[in-house]
C-alpha cells in the first residue's frame, strides 16, 4: 500500500516555499537494521572520540546512529544518553588517574549539568523531529565555528 503526502509551507526566513514528501510504502517497519559489526564498529569511533575529547562523542553519536544504524532522530538523543554515561565514567576515571580534574570547579557545573539534562530530556519529548534536527545542527555547526576562530 503506497502513501504519499505533500505539504506546502512558506519559510519566511528564506522568503521561498519549502514542500515536504512523505512516503509510506507499507505499514510493516521498514527500518533497516544494521549488523551487529557495524553497531560494534559505531560503538568503538563514538568511545575513542569520547575518551580523546573528554565527552566530545555525542556530538558524533547522533548522527552515527541516525545514518550508520538507522534509528529514529529522537531514538537515536535518547540512547546517546544511554551510551555516553558509562563511556564518560570510563574517561572520568582515565582523567582522575592522570591528575587532570578540578574538583572545586567540577562541582558546580555538574549541578548545573543534571539540571539542563533534565530540562533537555522533558524538551525532546515534545519537539518535533523537525525541530529537533534543525537546532543540534545550530549547535554542531556553531560549535565549529567557533574552535575554527
Amino acid at each position: 500500500m503506497k502513501k504519499v503526502n505533500i505539504e506546502r509551507s512558506f519559510n519566511s526566513n528564506f522568503a521561498c516555499s519549502e514542500y515536504t514528501i512523505d512516503f509510506k510504502l507499507s505499514t510493516k517497519n521498514t527500518r533497516k537494521k544494521a549488523s551487529m559489526l557495524l553497531k560494534l564498529i559505531t560503538g568503538a569511533v563514538i568511545g575513542f572520540v569520547n575518551g580523546f575529547w573528554g565527552g566530545g562523542g555525542g556530538m558524533i553519536c547522533v548522527p552515527l546512529l541516525i545514518q550508520a544504524i538507522h534509528l529514529p532522530e529522537k531514538k537515536a538523543h535518547a540512547t546517546t544518553l544511554l551510551i555516553m554515561l558509562p563511556l564518560s565514567i570510563a574517561s572520568l576515571i582515565i582523567y582522575i588517574i592522570k591528575g587532570n580534574m578540578l574538583w572545586l570547579e567540577s562541582i558546580p557545573i555538574g549541578l548545573g549539568f543534571v539540571v539542563g539534562g533534565i530540562l533537555g530530556a522533558l524538551l525532546l519529548k515534545v519537539i518535533s523531529n523537525t525541530w529537533l534536527g534543525f537546532i543540534f545542527s545550530v549547535v554542531i555547526i556553531t560549535g565549529g565555528i567557533k574552535m575554527l576562530l
